[in-house]
């Protein structure tokens, strides 16, 4: 791990932030994916706090610094991560306005691309879709609590650099669990040490949002992880991973400290693109019209999400979902490339999908070290055909949630057939679900799957 010289106190931190936030809007709660600058969240003082290792400048923000340096006109400023990211509370809407309060006359929108609960893996497929369309001035990224694939992250930075040459990229590092730990020894997290070496690559600016609060945990003004106030320090998250308020607050002083000083760097972006760490598959990810590029057998339902009392929260993501609850009902569709997969809708309701692959059953096992699976050629007692689409998450509708499948590069036809085998979703159950599943036992009853988006690392084949 890499050594991090820690900077001592300068102020006190109950002086020295002050955030004005709303209520916390809940994970569940529909956003939109384009959003405006919010004065409930303004960012009134930046702590004077410095530590050089915070932020790296690297080749800076310097097409963004010169649109930013414009007396009018509009900037687009996107998000891309997970839960933390999507957070109406966190970061994200502080940042937005510290922007705008820099240059007042300026019309700031913002993109929020946070997807709670995925990686880089689905932010690779899912970055045209909700990101690169709204051709983006600056891009954050942040992807080092969710992690995934370091070579998806790549393709991430790739595809944004021959797609929106213009558009500026800052990697943001928020932490998790003991990382703050790994701060306070001087050190770096491994896995933000990763994307580290493909910020450097590509001479990327990023900021360690986490290294302030490490800092004063160590101190003793802050408590990482506890339910409960504590009395003259801040409690920076309830379960050690989502901030509250002030865990926050410390979030987005960091990113504007961040800006500040890349925004008075003297440095030039560099207009080439490096040759590539991981290889180029990454480059290719996708996420498509499921109706457009599919051939549809059995009974299947086209919901318009928007109209959808229960779906709503989804419009934003999937303007409409395909929904079978006929077992051997099958979705096939073609296509070339490396890897293929769907973004979906947990439920108490979903169940099972079977997956065939050139006519054959999938033989399904898990990539070492990642959450992705493999297509094998030799079939093991491990390997699995069927996608359980129920889990620990789906008592509740909580979020989308997705699979992807690594094959070897080729054609191939993909097919997705409800299974007609039933999931035992009694061993999902824990203390704060178990009165549900015993009071509405209909609900788990249903066999269904909602289909949002195909998912591919590759290029689809229209058969229609």
């Amino acid at each position: 791990m890499k050594k991090m010289k820690l900077y001592g106190l300068q102020f006190s931190i109950f002086a020295s932030i002050f955030f004005f936030n709303t209520a916390s809007q809940s994970q569940t709660a529909a956003l939109s994916l384009k959003f405006s600058t919010d004065s409930s969240y303004r960012l009134q003082f930046i702590e004077p706090w410095f530590n050089p290792a915070e932020t790296n400048v690297r080749a800076g923000l310097g097409n963004f610094k010169q649109k930013l340096q414009r007396k009018n006109g509009e900037l687009c400023v996107a998000f891309l991560g997970g839960s933390i990211t999507r957070a109406h509370d966190q970061y994200r809407q502080q940042t937005i306005n510290f922007i705008q309060s820099l240059h007042p006359s300026l019309k700031i929108t913002g993109v929020n691309a946070g997807v709670s609960g995925t990686g880089t893996d689905l932010g690779a497929c899912r970055l045209e879709d909700q990101v690169l369309k709204y051709r983006p001035d600056l891009l954050f990224i942040e992807f080092a609590v969710n992690g995934g694939d370091f070579a998806a992250m790549e393709g991430i930075v790739r595809q944004v650099k021959k797609a929106s040459p213009t558009t500026a990229i800052c990697f943001i590092y928020a932490i998790s669990g003991e990382q703050h730990k790994v701060y306070t020894a001087g050190n770096i997290p491994d896995y933000i040490m990763g994307l580290e070496k493909i910020a450097e690559h590509y001479q990327l600016p990023s900021i360690h949002m986490g290294l302030r609060a490490a800092q004063l945990e160590s101190l003793g003004k802050l408590v990482w992880k506890s339910k409960d106030n504590a009395e003259g320090k801040i409690v920076f998250s309830k379960d050690g991973v989502h901030p509250t308020r002030e865990g926050g607050d410390l979030y987005a002083s960091a990113i504007a400290r961040g800006l500040r000083k890349l925004l008075d760097a003297k440095v030039f972006e560099h207009a080439s693109i490096p040759n590539a760490i991981y290889g180029n598959e990454w480059e290719k990810a996708t996420m498509l019209d499921p109706v457009q590029y599919s051939i549809l057998t059995g009974q299947w339902q086209q919901m318009t999400t928007a109209d959808s009392k229960d779906l709503s929260t989804y419009a934003t993501w999937f303007p409409y979902i395909l929904k079978t609850e006929t077992p051997n009902s099958s979705f096939c569709f073609s296509f070339s490339g490396t890897g293929f997969g769907f973004f979906d809708i947990g439920g108490p309701e979903v169940g099972q999908v079977l997956i065939t692959v050139d006519e054959l059953p999938a033989s399904l096992v898990r990539a070492p070290g990642s959450r992705n699976w493999i297509l094998s050629d030799d079939p093991a007692s491990t390997a699995k055909n069927t996608l359980n689409r129920f889990n620990e998450y789906c008592f509740g509708r909580y979020r989308g949630q997705f699979e992807l499948v690594r094959i070897k590069d080729g054609v191939h036809n993909v097919c997705y057939v409800l299974s007609n085998d039933k999931i035992d979703k009694s061993t999902f159950v824990s203390k704060t679900t178990d009165e549900d599943f015993k009071i509405n036992p209909l609900k788990y009853e249903k066999q269904t799957f909602y289909l949002g988006k195909i998912l591919l690392l590759g290029t689809p084949i229209n058969k229609k």
